[in-house]
């Protein structure tokens, strides 16, 4: 299902983002009908792809058929791919793109507006798609007690509420980051282009540059946080759930640990183009890193190597200044030895 959906947006637009941010919006749409029949009317659930499987029902009566529904419908979506690939020019899409307009705008003197610019779609999307999971975490967290038959269980996950709540922030925070990845990827394929040259040729300086991409970065992700967090608070209160403390402060907790992150994307930015690349794996290494700590019973160092590992579990646990200040520092110290770097090196 997903090669097909991605086959399909693939022929749409010229720009391989576009492209993605359309395949993106399909599986979170999906995905949306999927927790809405999980929480709601049933046969929701059927207008989804990634809701077909929970009604198999593998271990009471079997409805073995419904998995040829998957295999049909990449078929299909791969056929109609096809089609669309017969209609469109080469290196074009479907949708035509429009000419931009001959003078630009106030509004892209400086650097930091014009990477506002540059991104301002991808952050609009990533705004809705972190507003949309946060509510409908915020929903399903205090009905997860109701799946269990005993009563004194309910209890318990009820007290661990703000536990719960904790370990979903930890999951959001590390998707968050990936929004960076983009911005210091894309950074690094505009110096691979010469587009960033054409912007340095004007009297925009190297640091300036730099520390616009680094800046919407930072920002960007602090914004998605909060709205994650601001969110996911609502959908909780709006399911009935027991007070958890501050979910929207819990989230910015984590800020700080994903600013480090960043802040690593941003050294590899700055030691060459290629290494803006590292940005997509320094997420799900810190990740992988914290979770296999904790499963092979690893020493406690390497789980500390993490800066995700570093945050308290809020709201369960008490806001920490001085890890939140400790690991704030680390990000300023590690932009501006990217700064610095990025200023002394050859512009490719």
């Amino acid at each position: 299902m997903a090669v097909g959906v991605g086959a399909v947006t693939a022929q749409l637009a010229a720009s391989a983002r576009t492209c993605a941010a359309y395949a993106a919006a399909t599986v979170g749409a999906f995905f949306v009908l999927r927790a809405v029949g999980d929480t709601g009317p049933d046969w929701v659930s059927w207008l989804s792809p990634l809701g077909w499987n929970t009604q198999v029902s593998s271990y009471s009566g079997p409805r073995w058929w419904l998995l040829l529904l998957y295999p049909l419908l990449g078929a299909a979506l791969l056929t109609v791919a096809w089609s669309l690939r017969t209609r469109r020019d080469l290196a074009a899409g479907l949708v035509v793109a429009r000419a931009g307009p001959a003078t630009g705008s106030p509004r892209l003197e400086g650097a930091i507006s014009l990477a506002l610019r540059v991104h301002a779609t991808s952050l609009v999307l990533w705004t809705v798609a972190c507003a949309t999971l946060g509510a409908l975490f915020g929903m399903i967290t205090p009905g997860i007690g109701d799946l269990l038959d005993s009563t004194p269980a309910r209890a318990v996950i009820d007290q661990l509420g703000g536990a719960l709540v904790a370990a979903i922030l930890s999951v959001m925070a590390v998707v968050v980051t990936y929004f960076a990845s983009t911005v210091i990827n894309h950074a690094g394929s505009d110096e691979d282009r010469g587009r960033a040259e054409m912007v340095l040729s004007t009297a925009v300086s190297r640091a300036r540059w730099f520390l616009a991409t680094m800046t919407l970065a930072l920002v960007g992700t602090g914004w998605l946080l909060s709205v994650t967090g601001a969110s996911m608070w609502a959908g909780y209160v709006v399911a009935g759930g027991p007070g958890v403390g501050n979910i929207w402060v819990a989230a910015l907790g984590w800020a700080p640990a994903v600013w480090v992150v960043v802040g690593l994307s941003g050294l590899g930015l700055a030691v060459r183009p290629a290494a803006a690349a590292a940005a997509w794996a320094w997420p799900a290494g810190f990740l992988a890193l914290t979770l296999l700590v904790d499963l092979l019973d690893l020493p406690g160092w390497l789980g500390r190597l993490s800066p995700y590992s570093h945050v308290p579990a809020m709201p369960a646990a008490r806001w920490d200044w001085e890890v939140e200040l400790g690991l704030a520092a680390v990000t300023v110290g590690l932009v501006a030895v990217s700064t610095v770097i990025f200023g002394r090196r050859d512009i490719r």
